[in-house]
């Protein structure tokens, strides 16, 4: 056992060294598939109104996941999200919100034709993606955001590999934005039956939008 975890961990040396350790993936080779991913404590870094961010540049885009835009107890409106200090890592998806399994859980086939990725479900889901060709270069770009599908009761703003905003960002010189927010009975369930705290229970998904 032990031979094979010194294996593996040599193996994942090798593998680092010859992606230019972890600040810059060079693709396509073992690493990647196609493009440049460049990432470190300097590169794109933005600010925000809660504090700054750290994304990465791929293929020249800009890329920003899992940031909170907001904050929300169970069936409350939203309100801002909490201030950070120094720079909040912001490089992989956030949580979607908890919600029933579909056919992608039980077809492999779908799964596959698809390319579905669920995440994993939390109710701190209110997170935003962002992809832009510029930061803090003084241009004004159109801002595209996409509000997923499924009904108010699935789905999320990082599912399929289609949200993914890099080509649309890179080709339309346009900044593309995804989120995710509350749905089925924790966006959309009417408890104002309950007294006025609950008041705007019905409507909190839209809300958070």
């Amino acid at each position: 056992m032990k031979k094979h975890f010194l294996s593996a961990l040599a193996f994942s040396a090798v593998l680092l060294s010859s992606c230019g350790g972890t600040s810059k993936i060079e693709k396509p080779d073992a690493c990647m598939q196609g493009g440049e991913i460049t990432a470190s404590s300097t590169i794109a870094v933005a600010e925000t109104e809660s504090g700054k961010v750290g994304g990465y540049v791929e293929n020249g885009i800009y890329i920003y996941k899992g940031i909170p835009y907001a904050k929300a107890e169970r069936f409350m409106p939203p309100v801002a999200a909490d201030k950070w200090e120094g720079i909040r890592s912001s490089r992989a998806y956030g949580p979607t919100c908890p919600q029933g399994k579909r056919m992608g859980w039980y077809s492999d086939e779908q799964a596959f034709a698809f390319n579905w990725d669920d995440g994993y479900p939390d109710e701190n889901c209110l997170r935003v993606n962002i992809w832009t060709p510029g930061v803090n270069d003084g241009k004004k770009r159109p801002v595209m955001v996409w509000l997923h599908g499924g009904g108010y009761a699935a789905g999320s703003g990082q599912e399929l590999p289609s949200y993914d905003g890099t080509n649309l960002a890179k080709k339309g010189d346009v900044v593309v934005l995804t989120l995710n927010h509350r749905l089925n009975a924790l966006g959309f369930l009417d408890l104002s039956a309950y007294g006025e705290k609950y008041l705007k229970s019905g409507n909190v998904g839209l809300l958070d939008l």
